[in-house]
């Protein structure tokens, strides 16, 4: 290439050779037929095209690939030749963009040929958010069957892991107000198709589930309509899960509200009967089933879509939204029981725990009684 690149994503591909269009990058996954796209630059934008509905998600979105893509790009490389060693690279690269001459400058329209990809230096917050998105991405070329593998997966995992804290507390969870802005940020969202209202309502009851019956996401995956059963007037779920164990749970009403919406939308009966086979989570469409992997993904898009979105308001829950996965809603949903007074008995029938030290775990009442009282110690203004 020679010259120093800086350019919008859309112009990129008129610059580039087949040593840096991705046509030939060392993570392709050998059958590629298993997509249309034949570069990197094809797959990138069959990626942001998902969230052409969510234009603010969209445009943050592209702004942390197009600028993977040039630092890429100027190191002679493919974004599908990249490894873990090289974004442990473009991680240090984010908190001090050098030469600053070429890569930062005034905020401008991208149309500007004196456009740069950078302002200046990015915050740790700021570098956490890129490394989410972009894994967001990586993971989504891999599905889709462009990529072998992730290469951030590893990197992404190392630095973003959460860990249980001293006092054996679950952490891995959102508050109760982080939890409510979630579900209004689903809910208010405006379907612009007719499939684009399908994909809304599966995911509504998606997390209606997760939040309401604290399910694993290998249980979302392969448990049909028929684990739903009446027995003497109740709703009950018959879960298979860890260890192979069945277990029979009570559906609260706002669950078999959240399932009785989602299937009259599908045009099915009310309520599940004997031998009803459809999966709970489908393909848009057909009846098959989603794979574990996809479940995940339709969270971690939600999740991240909201989180642009409360970025400005309070950047601080926004990075905790960003972290959560799938099974952050299950931990969501217990330590929720738990404030709410449902009985440790109870919740750990529920939640299927071998033995109720696991739910004490999720008791944080104590701690609340605690900092309350610690409130009365403060300094005369």
């Amino acid at each position: 290439m020679g010259e120093f690149l800086i350019a919008p994503i859309e112009k990129i591909p008129s610059y580039l050779d087949e040593d840096t269009d991705g046509s030939l990058g060392e993570n392709r996954h050998p059958d590629s037929g298993r997509t249309s796209a034949s570069n990197d630059h094809e797959a990138v934008m069959v990626w942001l095209k998902r969230f052409d509905s969510t234009p603010n998600t969209q445009t943050s979105y592209r702004k942390e690939i197009e600028r993977l893509y040039l630092w890429a790009i100027n190191r002679g490389m493919a974004l599908s030749d990249l490894k873990l060693e090289d974004l442990e690279e473009y991680k240090q690269f984010l908190s001090d963009p050098q030469p600053q001459e070429e890569w930062c400058g005034p905020a401008k329209a991208r149309t500007e040929e004196d456009w740069r990809p950078f302002i200046g230096k990015l915050s740790a917050a700021s570098r956490n958010q890129s490394l989410t998105i972009l894994n967001t991405c990586f993971s989504f070329l891999t599905q889709m069957g462009y990529l072998k593998y992730n290469p951030l997966k590893l990197l992404f995992k190392r630095d973003l892991r959460q860990q249980i804290n001293k006092s054996g507390k679950i952490d891995r969870y959102l508050e109760h107000d982080l939890w409510d802005y979630l579900w209004d940020f689903i809910k208010k969202y405006k379907p612009q198709n007719d499939k684009d209202a399908l994909a809304h309502q599966r995911r509504l009851f998606l997390f209606g589930m997760l939040y309401l019956l604290a399910p694993r996401l290998s249980e979302v995956a392969n448990h049909t309509m028929e684990s739903f059963m009446e027995e003497r007037g109740k709703w009950w779920w018959e879960v298979t899960g860890k260890g192979n164990k069945t277990a029979k749970i009570p559906v609260p009403k706002s669950m078999m509200e959240t399932l009785k919406s989602y299937r009259e939308f599908l045009g099915l009966s009310s309520f599940p009967h004997p031998g009803d086979t459809r999966p709970l989570i489908s393909a848009l469409d057909s009846d098959k089933a989603l794979s574990s992997k996809m479940i995940y993904l339709i969270v971690k898009d939600t999740v991240a879509e909201a989180a642009v979105e409360l970025e400005s308001r309070s950047p601080h829950k926004a990075e905790k939204l960003r972290r959560s996965s799938t099974h952050w809603f299950r931990h969501t949903s217990i330590t929720h029981q738990a404030d709410k007074g449902v009985d440790i008995r109870h919740l750990q029938a529920s939640a299927r725990h071998a033995s109720i030290t696991t739910t004490q775990r999720y008791m944080h009442k104590e701690e609340d009684t605690w900092h309350k009282d610690i409130d009365k110690h403060d300094i005369k203004s």
